[in-house]
């Protein structure tokens, strides 16, 4: 009888022991994301610079932050007051509109700027190529 709860005993703890191997294997591979103030998910799809230049419009507008690649046609719909500002990185890296804190600040109210990048996440399109 006492060797049947030694077994319980020691498979409970070996029950234990690989929870917390694998919670802490999440919260590391959770904090090594990076820093930058646009998220990193990867999406799948990648995109030639070739590609990204045929969508510089207006109408058509693809951006690039942090090496993912964004659909910002809506923000210029949705958002006219900087739609100059916006269709002027249309085809091109968006990090000075977007992320560089001293040209983004004149020309872009920062208020609006966390509602600006939230909708850009929701429009990835993909990865721009090495």
């Amino acid at each position: 009888m006492k060797n049947k709860k030694t077994v319980y005993i020691i498979a409970i703890v070996g029950v234990l022991f690989g929870l917390c191997i694998g919670a802490l294997y999440l919260f590391l591979s959770g904090s090594q994301k990076s820093n930058d103030s646009i998220p990193q998910s990867p999406p799948s799809v990648v995109i030639s610079a070739a590609e990204l230049s045929n969508h510089s419009t207006a109408a058509d507008c693809w951006v690039v932050l942090g090496g993912v690649v964004y659909n910002a046609t809506t923000l210029i719909n949705n958002y006219p007051q900087y739609s100059n500002a916006i269709s002027g990185v249309c085809g091109k890296d968006g990090y000075s509109v977007f992320v560089d804190q001293k040209y983004s600040q004149s020309v872009i109210d920062q208020k609006d700027i966390p509602k600006l990048k939230s909708e850009l996440t929701a429009n990835k399109i993909g990865v721009i190529a090495p």
